[in-house]
């Protein structure tokens, strides 16, 4: 693919095999960009190794996430350097990012990166979002600061500056100039009494509006500023959650708050020998099997009484899945034996067999 391109630092030498595209001298430095089988195009500057088209991701992806993903909330990221525009690019993956400055030194490793790498900068260079300032990035920071001073200097005739409803004397120094200092989307004079105005998880974390110990945020919303939100006499904190809007939870005819113990979700809790459908087993037995069984005779309609089956049949039509129905083997030992169809049975299915075959 042509010779060797080398990089030395501190009296090491490394070497990879490729072709040198572009070489000139900036006014800041040598700028190279090579090609390279293993690499893809890569950017070199004064001969030390930068970036390439096929290992960038690791390095501007490792240098931009943790940091972004370490706040809630970061609308506006300055970026000193990267004329190769990838720090940008992941930067501005994060749909919370309303503004970003890329401040480059050397405006020629933006135009080459540009024009030989533009997979790194990919759509960074064409994101609205995005503006670059070819430019030395000290002076830029420190014009960023002077900014934000004269703003402070502003607050000097208003007592509230941001205009939140809390006076600058009573904010930490830096939340005068922010109205939602942790950019959480509640105003910070709404969370003042949480403590919450400088930690974004805290939004209405600690808030409980109803007095009820259940936070505000774990609240469902009509259940914010009511305590007993289905009004059965029981407090939402004492609830399961499937029953916080429902008075009688499992339908009854007894509200939540007048069950025993244990029993807001079972309707045949508290009544052990009750026989509701008359089949001589008790309800609690049957709604251990299912709840349809606690009012039908017949819960699986195979036409024997429930209370004439084994349990491991009430649910099963044919309790031994021999194809007979535990009705046609009804007064034998075989309804859950499958290799004892009755024998009356099995000849009438034989007869049924032979003639299907004479009539086909």
């Amino acid at each position: 693919m042509g010779g060797w391109i080398d990089e030395e630092h501190r009296g090491v030498r490394y070497g990879l095999a490729g072709r040198v595209l572009v070489e000139e001298q900036s006014d800041f430095q040598r700028i190279t960009v090579i090609e390279s089988e293993r690499y893809g195009k890569g950017l070199l500057l004064d001969g030390c190794w930068m970036t390439a088209e096929r290992q960038e991701r690791h390095y501007h992806e490792s240098l931009v996430h943790p940091a972004l993903c370490s706040a809630a909330a970061i609308e506006r990221v300055l970026v000193i350097g990267g004329g190769d525009g990838g720090t940008a690019r992941e930067c501005l993956r994060h749909p919370g990012v309303r503004h970003l400055d890329m401040v480059e030194i050397d405006g020629r490793v933006v135009e080459l990166s540009r024009e030989h790498l533009p997979t790194i900068g990919g759509s960074a260079w064409s994101d609205p979002r995005f503006q670059l300032t070819v430019g030395d990035g000290i002076p830029y920071a420190f014009g960023e600061f002077h900014q934000s001073a004269l703003e402070l200097t502003q607050c000097l005739k208003n007592p509230d500056c941001d205009g939140d409803g809390i006076q600058d004397g009573a904010e930490i120094w830096a939340c005068i100039l922010m109205s939602d200092c942790d950019g959480d989307g509640v105003n910070d004079v709404d969370e003042r009494e949480a403590a919450c105005i400088q930690d974004p998880k805290c939004t209405l974390a600690a808030v409980d509006t109803d007095k009820d110990g259940i936070n505000d945020k774990n609240e469902l919303p009509q259940c914010v500023d009511n305590p007993d939100c289905d009004g059965d006499g029981v407090g939402d904190a004492s609830e399961l959650i499937a029953c916080i809007l429902m008075a009688d939870c499992d339908g009854d005819g007894v509200s939540d708050s007048s069950e025993q113990p244990g029993c807001i979700q079972n309707p045949i809790c508290g009544k052990p020998r009750a026989d509701t459908d008359g089949d001589g087993l008790t309800d609690a037995f049957e709604y251990s099997i299912s709840k349809k069984c606690v009012t039908t005779t017949d819960c699986d309609n195979d036409g024997l009484p429930d209370g004439s089956e084994v349990p491991e049949c009430i649910l099963l039509p044919d309790c031994d899945y021999d194809g007979v129905k535990d009705k046609d083997e009804e007064g034998t030992a075989c309804i859950t034996n499958p290799l004892c169809t009755p024998v009356g049975l099995r000849e009438q299915q034989a007869l049924g067999r032979l003639f299907d075959l004479f009539d086909g």
